[in-house]
């Protein structure tokens, strides 16, 4: 039997090893509710067996995150799930010393919940992402997630609004600052390092296009569109962006 099919004892050495078998098998129980609720029952099991340990407390939040989609997708509301996703990664970013993913799904969690939020507890969040998604990057500067999510960062940063502006500079006494540029940047960096993200092309086109370097911009798009994966939602925004051109 998978370690998610049966009951899992921990020993000291054994971490490493299931570590191991749970990403392993993570990108194909994700893509069904029946395979998160499997991987869920076995990791809260394994994170109630040995509390307060970071290794299994970012892959708990992460396919916890990875259900909630799935419910998002029937209809069922998910903020229940994904704010106490985001207190176990929370904790396990709290405990963990120098593990990159401790910061980066506690940074993918804070991003994921904001749409619940007001707009000064949105702000309060989008420092702390920066905050964690650059410590992730330290530990891992080749990561691409990280490296993507550093970009939409700095991209909508880039296009804050100006009273939004206006309440982080009453909070914080300054604004937050980005460019196109940089956000740009940080797409090419995760483009080098996997090509075949959609979404990831199609931010680098919208970089290009704030940038008016709309010939350049179209020739990403006609490159996501030869990609294969693309989800419903972001082929609908490479129709109308390529309609905008």
């Amino acid at each position: 039997k998978q370690w998610y099919q049966r009951r899992v004892a921990i020993t000291a050495g054994g971490l490493l090893t299931l570590c191991q078998s749970i990403d392993k098998d993570h990108d194909t129980l994700k893509l069904t509710e029946q395979g998160c609720e499997q991987g869920l029952t076995t990791l809260t099991q394994l994170n109630d067996q040995t509390p307060d340990t970071p290794q299994l407390m970012w892959r708990l939040a992460r396919i916890m995150y990875e259900k909630a989609k799935h419910n998002t997708k029937a209809g069922v509301n998910a903020q229940k799930g994904l704010l106490e996703a985001l207190a176990i990664a929370k904790k396990g970013e709290e405990l963990s010393e120098g593990n990159s993913k401790s910061h980066l799904w506690y940074a993918i969690l804070l991003g994921d919940t904001c749409k619940y939020d007001d707009t000064r507890v949105k702000l309060t969040k989008g420092l702390e992402f920066e905050k964690q998604v650059k410590l992730s990057l330290d530990i891992d500067p080749y990561n691409s997630t990280a490296l993507h999510l550093i970009g939409r960062y700095c991209f909508e940063v880039s296009g804050i609004k100006w009273w939004e502006a206006k309440i982080a500079a009453t909070l914080f006494g300054c604004v937050p600052q980005s460019t196109y540029d940089e956000a740009l940047k940080y797409f090419l960096r995760a483009d080098e390092i996997n090509s075949e993200w959609v979404e990831n092309s199609l931010f680098i086109a919208k970089c290009l296009i704030a940038l008016k370097r709309n010939e350049e911009a179209k020739s990403w798009l006609d490159r996501v569109d030869l990609k294969q994966g693309a989800e419903h939602e972001l082929q609908a925004q490479i129709t109308d962006l390529k309609k905008k051109l």
